[in-house]
């Protein structure tokens, strides 16, 4: 009972390992994922600022 015990807390342990080390290795590659796979946010409504509004391409 104990060497199966052991067996199945190596095997869990080992296959967390691995999988923390993929996540850490591509990194990079999930966060640009995350950033680029959620639907663009909604342009908010406009609104008027008045004459002392200065824009630079007017």
């Amino acid at each position: 009972v104990t060497i199966t015990k052991l067996k199945t807390t190596v095997l869990i342990t080992a296959t967390l390992l691995v999988l923390a080390s993929i996540i850490v290795n591509q990194r990079t590659n999930l966060l640009i994922y995350s950033m680029t796979s959620s639907e663009l946010p909604e342009l908010l409504e406009p609104k008027d600022e008045g004459e002392e509004v200065t824009w630079f391409d007017d």
